[in-house]
């Protein structure tokens, strides 16, 4: 049995036909694409920790700019940051 080829996240040729002539082909591309930078946006944050200065500057773009994409996609750069007070801090805190 022959299997169709699928696209990196998994959706069949027939799928993808299935879309373009359900929205047309502008309006798939930008579904797409939003998805890619969404997810290069997650991904870079995470590497960097949620550092918003570090991830402008692996991605060559301004740090305003970025923080408007963040804003676009609803991604909060503080969730990617890790936890830095430490036990005898929270200790303090009680």
């Amino acid at each position: 049995v022959h299997s169709l080829p699928r696209t990196a996240a998994g959706e069949s040729i027939q799928d993808i036909n299935a879309a373009v002539l359900s929205k047309g082909l502008a309006e798939y591309r930008k579904e797409v694409d939003e998805k890619i930078v969404r997810q290069i946006l997650m991904h870079t944050l995470t590497q960097e920790r949620g550092n918003v200065s570090s991830v402008a500057r692996i991605l060559k773009i301004d740090r305003a700019n970025l923080l408007r994409m963040l804003k676009r996609y609803s991604i909060e750069a503080a969730l990617f940051r890790e936890e830095t007070t430490t036990t005898t801090d929270k200790q303090r805190a009680s």
